[in-house]
């Protein structure tokens, strides 16, 4: 989404973390790990456990209507 931006970008050998900014709706694709399993979490919310394609591509939307940075954290099970 235009408007969109992340920032504090960190990964490690456990998985990710940034945090991400803008107005609306987004979906970020993240190239990780091939057929693994990951938490996922925002603001300290769990969204849940994902697991990567073939490729390595997760994909989470978020909504950031609220104009406020999300941090978000994705760590490998």
């Amino acid at each position: 989404v235009q408007g969109t931006k992340v920032e504090q970008f960190q990964e490690n050998e456990q998985g990710v973390s940034f945090e991400v900014e803008g107005s609306a709706n987004t979906q970020i694709t993240l190239g990780l790990e091939e057929e693994k399993e990951y938490r996922v979490m925002a603001d300290d919310v769990m969204l849940g456990t994902m697991a990567t394609n073939l490729g390595g591509k997760l994909v989470i939307s978020l909504d950031l209507t609220g104009g406020k940075p999300q941090k978000v954290v994705i760590t490998r099970i």
